[in-house]
Parts: structure tokens; C-alpha cells; sequence
């Protein structure tokens, strides 16, 4: 869907401004390979979960209630354990202070957050480690796939042989037309 890149357009921006990772924030999945990459965050759609809206998706226009995954991964590196905590934890917080209260601003045609997960993948304390925080953000949406207004197929008709003499009616058949 379209509207996915204003929302990570939209994210990007509020992040910048916030400075998360020294403003380096890609729109795509790409893993610093340098130190001197460092920090780095990266903004993603992971997934899009559609279910039918309002009961059965069998009756009706295409109505869907979505469940978008904002992916939004931070890189950074120092030269302890607990301090890359302590910076990783700084950053969350940052992302969750200049999305959450905003999220009406940037959550274009959304509905609303359904949910937050943050997940750290820090090693042992070492000379110098890297380590990254994982937030992942549920978008709460809506769809309706209306039927095009042109172009729609012509309908056949089609008759079918009762074996019935036309004309002729035969028990329980009488049908009461309305005259205008």
C-alpha cells in the first residue's frame, strides 16, 4: 500500500528531529559493516496483517481491518556492555517520546497504535562492543476495496429447459406479476 510510505516518510522526519542515531535513519533494511557506520537506524514495514472486517469477508465490498508492523531497529557500538545499555535504552526512549504522543500527526489514515515491542540484542562486556534495540510498533488501519465504477463485466442471461409446453403452468407455478 502507498500509505506505507508516508508513514515511514512520516517517521523518518519526527526521528531526525529527535536526532535518534546522529540523524543517520535509512528507509530500508541495511546492517552498518563499519564502526564509523555507527550509530544507525533503520525504518521498515515487516508485515501487514489484513483480516476481514465486520464479520465474513464472503458478503460485501473487501473490507479489511490491518494490523501493520513498523519496524524501527537502532545500531550502536561503545566500549562496555553497560554503556551501550544505557544508550540503546536513551534511544528507545527517544523514539517512543517523539512517536507515541504524535501518532494522530504522522499515522495518516491509521486509526491508531495497537501495540509496542522493544527487544535488545546487547553481547557481553568485551573491548569494544555493538549491539541494537528492536522497537516494533502495530498500526491500527482500515481498507475498503470498492468495485470499479467502469469496466465491470456484462452479465448473460441464460434459459433453462423446464420440459413445460409454454404457455401452460402446471400446479403450484402461478406467479402474480404487478401491472404499473
Amino acid at each position: 500500500m502507498l500509505i506505507y510510505d508516508t508513514w515511514i516518510t512520516n517517521v523518518r522526519a519526527l526521528l531526525v528531529a529527535a536526532n535518534i542515531a546522529g540523524t543517520r535513519i535509512t528507509r530500508h533494511r541495511e546492517t552498518p559493516t563499519r564502526d564509523d557506520q555507527l550509530p544507525a537506524c533503520d525504518l521498515f514495514i515487516a508485515d501487514d496483517d489484513g483480516r476481514p472486517s465486520g464479520g465474513s469477508g464472503r458478503i460485501g465490498l473487501p473490507q479489511f481491518d490491518h494490523v501493520t508492523k513498523l519496524g524501527i531497529e537502532i545500531r550502536d557500538g561503545d566500549n562496555s556492555g553497560q554503556a551501550l545499555r544505557t544508550k540503546l535504552h536513551a534511544e528507545a526512549q527517544k523514539v517512543f517520546e517523539a512517536l507515541l504522543p504524535t501518532w494522530p500527526d504522522w499515522l495518516v489514515d491509521g486509526e491508531g497504535i495497537g501495540g509496542i515491542r522493544t527487544a535488545f540484542d546487547i553481547p557481553p562486556d568485551a573491548g569494544e562492543v555493538t549491539g541494537r534495540v528492536m522497537i516494533q510498533i502495530d498500526l491500527l488501519s482500515q481498507s475498503i476495496w470498492a468495485l470499479p465504477s467502469t469496466g465491470l463485466p456484462a452479465f448473460a442471461t441464460t434459459s433453462v429447459d423446464t420440459g413445460i409446453p409454454a404457455g401452460e403452468t402446471t400446479i403450484g407455478t402461478t406467479i402474480a406479476v404487478p401491472v404499473a
